[in-house]
């Protein structure tokens, strides 16, 4: 078949031809589609940006007020297994606490609070100074100082609140409204 002659030809042709059919049939986007596309891209993230902030804002905080929460229940559950007293001492205006354990206060844990929240204020103002800003747990698990329990007031990037609320018992709970306002010093 090789030797006829002519028939190489035509092989060719018929490829040629079969490769131009399918460059016309392949389509892309022009210039003006694509420009479009981003045009309404930009418009959406241009509306959209500050409702992402926002939501990211909210997000921090409620991340924030649960790893506090999760440090003062593991702190309760430490003084218990532990028979010792546990502090957590948070510094106001910052993203900053730590962990203190009472038998040796070299020992302690720094926490920070993520994405831009900050303690703004908390109930735990006993007399002496040094336990100002201070929650401790008991060997018992209950509060230890101030013995009532109190809150600590956590404040966004977006100005929102949150409030970690330790009752006289122990336990932990946050909320989006404060306590009442004979539980806060503010």
């Amino acid at each position: 078949m090789a030797d006829i002659p002519g028939r190489e030809d035509v092989l060719v042709e018929q490829y040629s031809r079969s490769l131009a059919q399918q460059s016309v049939d392949v389509r892309g986007y022009t210039l003006v589609e694509i420009t479009l596309v981003l045009a309404l891209l930009g418009i959406l993230l241009l509306i959209g940006g500050p409702l992402l902030t926002r939501w990211n804002g909210q997000v921090s905080l409620e991340s924030a007020a649960r790893q506090v929460q999760v440090d003062l229940l593991s702190a309760r559950d430490k003084a218990v297994l532990e028979q010792r007293t546990v502090a957590l001492v948070f510094t106001l205006d910052s993203s900053k606490y730590r962990i203190t354990y009472s038998d040796d206060e070299r020992v302690s844990q720094s926490r920070t609070l993520p994405g831009g929240v900050v303690v703004q204020t908390t109930s735990f103002n006993v007399n002496t100074a040094f336990y100002r800003n201070t929650f401790i747990f008991a060997a018992d698990g209950r509060a230890g100082k101030p013995n009532m329990g109190g809150t600590v007031m956590l404040r966004g990037p977006n100005g929102r609140n949150r409030y970690v609320i330790v009752s006289r018992n122990g336990r932990v709970r946050i909320d989006s409204t404060p306590p009442p306002s004979g539980e806060i010093p503010w």
